[in-house]
């Protein structure tokens, strides 16, 4: 699953994840207001809990294709549908256009 994050600060945040940990470590880079997918909960957890200077992160919800939507997930929650190129929220039992309501 890859979870959607957004930078929540004025200042670019860069670092790797894990971090302490180069040899095995991811790098990444995110502009202030920028999105940054990461693969797998557990990273997304990570960077979440980590402060990178001034950054700060926000899970803003799950992206990918179509077919990797979430399951079980409670009303409300969000996928950035990248086959669609739009977000989409679950309402309970369907995922629906924000916009128009409409189940997509």
């Amino acid at each position: 699953m890859t979870i959607r994050l957004l930078n929540t600060n004025n200042v670019p945040a860069t670092g790797i994840n894990p971090p302490g940990n180069p040899m095995n470590a991811k790098s990444y880079g995110i502009a202030p207001g920028g999105f940054l997918d990461v693969v797998g909960v557990d990273e997304a957890a990570t960077l979440l809990g980590q402060r990178n200077g001034l950054a700060g992160f926000f899970q803003v919800g799950t992206s990918g294709p179509a077919t990797s939507r979430p399951v079980n997930v409670t009303p409300g929650a969000i996928h950035i549908d990248t086959t669609l190129s739009k977000v989409v929220t679950f309402d309970g039992s369907s995922w629906r256009d924000p916009v128009t309501g409409a189940v997509v």
